[in-house]
C-alpha cells in the first residue's frame, strides 16, 4: 500500500477517491475565528458560566454584562419583561431591584387584589351611566322638589282663590291667598281664612278675646272707642240677625268683619269665631286680575 497516496483503501481493500472538495478542506487550515473586537458583535455567553473579559469589555452600551444581549428600559404602564429595569407601580421581575413605589416594596401599602367572581357579582347601576345617568338624575331631583312642595302645601300653608267681592278693595275677586296652617294666633287688622256653611271666607280680625264689640249710630265701637278705619268706604251697620249688642268676645275667639261692609257676611250674622276653627292667618296675596 502507498502510504503517501491520498487513497484510502474500502472495505474490499481497494483503494478508493476522496472527493477533490474534501481534500480541499482537509488541506486548508482552519482560519482563526475573529474576535468580538474587530466584529463589533458581543459573543453571548453560555449560561451559568462568568462572560470573558473580552466579551464583557466589548459589550455594546446597554448591554447586559453577563448576556452581553442589549437591555430595553421598561415604558411606564407596560407589563415588565425579563431584563428590564422595573418601573414604579409595575410588579417586580424576579432577580430585578425595586424601586419606591413598586408593590411589595418596604413601606409600600399592600395592593388590594380581588378575585374575578367580585367584579362579576357588580350589579349595574339602576340609573344606568353616561347620559342616561344624568337624565334620571334630573328627574328624581325634580321629583323630590315636587313631593317637597305638595308636602309643604298639604300640611304647613294653604291657598285659595278669592272670588267675592266681600273684602274690597284690600282682596279683589280673582286674587290667590296663601295661608298658614299652623299660626292661629290673631290680633287686630289680621286677615283671617275661614270656612262659613261651605263657602271659604276671608274677613278681618276687628277683635280679639276679653275685647267689648258694638255697633251704633256712631259706627264701630271697640271697649267704647269709636274706630277710624283705612279703606273702609261704607258705613258700618247692625245686621237683623240673632246677635245682640254690645258683645263681649269668649275666650279663644275672634270677632271679623268684612272690609266692603254693605251686604258682607262676617260676625254681624255668625257672632265671633273659634280661633281653631279658622283654616289659618293669611300671609301672602297674588294679584291675579288683568293678567
Amino acid at each position: 500500500m502507498n502510504q503517501n497516496s491520498g487513497e484510502t483503501p474500502s472495505a474490499s481493500g481497494q483503494p478508493s477517491a476522496q472527493p477533490p472538495a474534501q481534500k480541499k478542506a482537509a488541506a486548508t487550515p482552519a482560519a482563526p475565528a475573529a474576535s468580538a473586537a474587530q466584529t463589533g458583535v458581543a459573543t453571548p455567553a453560555v449560561p451559568g458560566t462568568a462572560a470573558t473579559g473580552a466579551a464583557a469589555a466589548t459589550a455594546a452600551p446597554g448591554a447586559h454584562p453577563s448576556t452581553g444581549t442589549p437591555t430595553t428600559l421598561a415604558t411606564p404602564g407596560m407589563p415588565t419583561v425579563p431584563g428590564t429595569p422595573a418601573t414604579p407601580g409595575t410588579p417586580a421581575t424576579p432577580g430585578m431591584p425595586m424601586v419606591p413605589g413598586q408593590p411589595g416594596y418596604p413601606g409600600q401599602p399592600p395592593q388590594r387584589m380581588y378575585p374575578p367572581s367580585y367584579y362579576a357579582r357588580q350589579k349595574p347601576s339602576i340609573l344606568g351611566t353616561g347620559l342616561q345617568r344624568d337624565i334620571s338624575m334630573l328627574f328624581v331631583k325634580v321629583g323630590i322638589i315636587v313631593a317637597v312642595v305638595v308636602a309643604l302645601f298639604m300640611f304647613i300653608f294653604g291657598l285659595v282663590q278669592y272670588d267675592s267681592p266681600a273684602m274690597s278693595p284690600a282682596v279683589n275677586s280673582g286674587d290667590l291667598i296663601m295661608y298658614s296652617r299652623f299660626d292661629k294666633r290673631y290680633v287686630a287688622q289680621d286677615l283671617v281664612v275661614l270656612s262659613f256653611r261651605g263657602e271659604t271666607q276671608v274677613r278681618r280680625v276687628i277683635a280679639t278675646a276679653g275685647n267689648t264689640v258694638d255697633i251704633t249710630a256712631e259706627g264701630l265701637l271697640i271697649d267704647g272707642a269709636r274706630q277710624q278705619e283705612a279703606n273702609i268706604f261704607a258705613e258700618t251697620l247692625r245686621y237683623e240677625s240673632e246677635i245682640t249688642f254690645p258683645l263681649v268676645v269668649p275666650e279663644g275667639h275672634v270677632f271679623v268683619l268684612g272690609d266692603n261692609r254693605e251686604g258682607a257676611s262676617d260676625s254681624r250674622v255668625y257672632g265671633p269665631v273659634k280661633a281653631d276653627d279658622t283654616l289659618g292667618k293669611v300671609t301672602a296675596m297674588f294679584r291675579r286680575r288683568g293678567f
